[in-house]
């Protein structure tokens, strides 16, 4: 996690090897919660390749504008998020 300026608010890097971003879903709060998950759609592929479901919680430093969260995944596996300060 990282304190971003211009707009002020927060990059949250997180490493999702395996995934595809459709099996990725993240959810924010106002109060500086998020949430990121990643399920294998095919739980038998998911296996095969030693996949496993993941949850996070992060609790940012203060407040978020939850409605500003942007979110980017390569095909690598790497999941970019930025959120704005309220």
């Amino acid at each position: 996690m990282l304190r971003a300026d211009d707009p002020p608010g927060f990059e949250i890097l997180c490493l999702m090897p395996g995934f595809m971003i459709d099996e990725v879903s993240i959810k924010a709060w106002d109060d500086g919660r998020m949430q990121i998950r990643a399920q294998p759609k095919e739980p038998r592929a998911g296996a095969l390749w030693g996949l496993k479901p993941i949850e996070r919680l992060i609790q940012l430093p203060h407040a978020i504008n939850a409605a500003s969260a942007q979110a980017l995944m390569t095909l690598h596996g790497q999941l970019f998020v930025r959120v704005n300060d309220e």
